[in-house]
């Protein structure tokens, strides 16, 4: 069973006296509005000129391209060698003649006996 809290109370609490809205009070109607004065009747003025721009400055004249560097002077070639015809061919010395080249017997060495 559950233990009723001795706080709370069956009967609301009537809210303190100064928290009770005021009767409302009835709006007045609303009355006409009062006329503004005539605003004073002004010439008009001429337009402020705005100050001249200031001129600027001309460019910086664009330097001249440096000079070339001369190239040393091409050395004078040779004419060109005339187109000789090939050289004639080298005889061949004659061939040897095969009988001159024959072995020929020899007697043998007699080995030294040492």
């Amino acid at each position: 069973m559950c233990k009723k809290s001795r706080f709370l109370s069956p009967a609301p609490i009537p809210p303190p006296p100064d928290l009770i809205s005021p009767p409302r009070t009835p709006i007045p109607p609303p009355q006409a509005p009062i006329p503004s004065p005539p605003a004073p009747i002004t010439r008009p003025t001429a337009p402020i000129p705005s100050p001249p721009s200031p001129i600027p400055p001309p460019p910086a004249p664009i330097p001249p391209p440096p000079a070339p560097i001369p190239l040393p002077p091409a050395p004078i070639s040779p004419p060109p060698a005339p187109i000789l015809p090939p050289p004639a061919p080298i005889p061949l010395p004659p061939a040897p003649n095969p009988a001159s080249t024959a072995l020929v017997p020899t007697a043998p060495i007699p080995a030294s006996r040492s």
